[in-house]
């Protein structure tokens, strides 16, 4: 199941990369969205890395930084848009990174469990 969530994150990171053509900071934001885009093709094939957190905090104070004062308006005011892009992102990678983590308690509990049977 979590793997159909990472190929439509995938695609709507695709998406989002592909809709920046004719912005005058594109080439910008179509680097930031490549970054969520690789960590969601990582996770994918299940390869999941610190990026996930590294992206979070990144995304998260991107965030920040360009949260306006309100969110009133929100689609005509590009700067709210684009910040509310980034906690998109940021939202993704927090959720990545929560598997990350899942996934290594997992593995460390079996280790633990196999090294008991012998």
């Amino acid at each position: 199941m979590f793997q159909i969530v990472s190929i439509v994150m995938f695609t709507l990171m695709v998406i989002a990369i592909a809709v920046q053509y004719n912005d005058p900071d594109g080439w910008i934001w179509m680097l930031i969205y490549s970054y969520a885009t690789v960590v969601s093709g990582l996770a994918i094939w299940k390869k999941y890395s610190y990026l996930s957190v590294i992206g979070g905090v990144g995304y998260l104070g991107g965030f920040f930084y360009l949260m306006p004062d309100s969110f009133r308006g929100w689609y005509t005011n590009e700067m709210a848009r684009e910040a509310l892009g980034l906690l998109f992102c940021a939202i993704w990678m927090v959720v990545l990174s929560a598997k990350m983590y899942r996934n290594m308690s997992d593995d460390e509990s079996t280790d633990a469990d196999s090294s008991e049977a012998l």
